[in-house]
């Protein structure tokens, strides 16, 4: 429960900022280069798989609009 001055804090800080509508608030986005799976094709030939470089075997990326905050400043 807050009390007082973090009160104001807060609400100072919902009023000045909103959810990012990119990413939903996540702070993340599925990676274009593999598209979520976290591998990609590296040969072809062989068929062989190999960690994504852009997400580093994640699957995500750090969402561009918010830079991976989830809120942006809110537009009046």
């Amino acid at each position: 429960r807050l009390v007082g001055s973090e009160m104001c804090i807060r609400d100072r800080f919902l009023m000045a900022y909103e959810q990012c509508c990119y990413c939903h608030g996540t702070g993340k986005k599925t990676c274009s280069r593999c598209n979520g799976s976290g591998e990609v094709y590296g040969n072809v030939q062989f068929n062989r798989k190999f960690t994504c470089s852009e997400c580093n075997g994640t699957g995500e990326t750090c969402c561009p609009m918010c830079n991976g905050l989830g809120y942006v400043d809110k537009e009046e």
